[in-house]
């Protein structure tokens, strides 16, 4: 799921990046742009760790329940 999950984020920045390049290549040549583009794919990379960050606490969270309630299951079969 985590992989899925990067994968499909990164494929979409490097997409709109390629996008970006493919039809506005006057970008490249103007700094003022460039800048902004360096900006934006900044400010996407920081969403994508935070999202990214996020995910893994609820996935590191999910696992302890999980652990939680298979310790619960194996005591209750103990008795």
């Amino acid at each position: 799921m985590l992989k899925q999950f990067y994968h499909r984020a990164s494929t979409a920045t490097l997409l709109t990046l390629m996008l970006i390049v493919y039809y506005h290549p006057e970008k490249l040549n103007d700094p003022s742009k460039l800048s902004q583009l360096n900006y934006w794919l900044e400010n996407q990379i920081s969403l994508l760790s935070a999202r990214l960050q996020e995910t893994m606490k609820q996935l590191e969270e999910n696992l302890i329940v999980e652990q939680r309630n298979s310790y619960a299951c194996s005591e209750t079969s103990l008795k």
